[in-house]
């Protein structure tokens, strides 16, 4: 049985690279690199999850998804314009009116 705040949450930042170090840095600059290439191929494709079952027809659909992806990217990098840069957040918003 796990107990809260036990042995398993003392245990964790342990496990964590030191955010502070240089290899804390290259873990994370890795870590983003992923998870932004993941969040762009999700919203190219509008599929969070494989549409198939079975290897075979699963690895097609990630080859699609890859081919689609680096299309995108080809275009993004032709007509020169960043992808995915149509969000604002609030506090650049923010920012901004502050700024003028």
């Amino acid at each position: 049985m796990w107990a809260a705040g036990g042995a398993s949450r003392s245990a964790a930042p342990r496990r964590r690279p030191s955010d502070a170090g240089a290899a804390g840095l290259r873990c994370y600059a890795r870590r983003s690199g992923v998870e932004g290439a993941i969040h762009q191929a999700v919203a190219v494709t509008g599929a969070p999850h494989a549409r198939y079952r079975g290897s075979a027809k699963t690895h097609l659909q990630h080859v699609f998804t890859a081919a689609a992806l680096n299309l995108t990217r080809l275009d993004d990098q032709r007509s020169r314009r960043a992808s995915d840069r149509s969000h604002t957040s609030q506090l650049e918003r923010l920012a901004y009116t502050l700024a003028a």
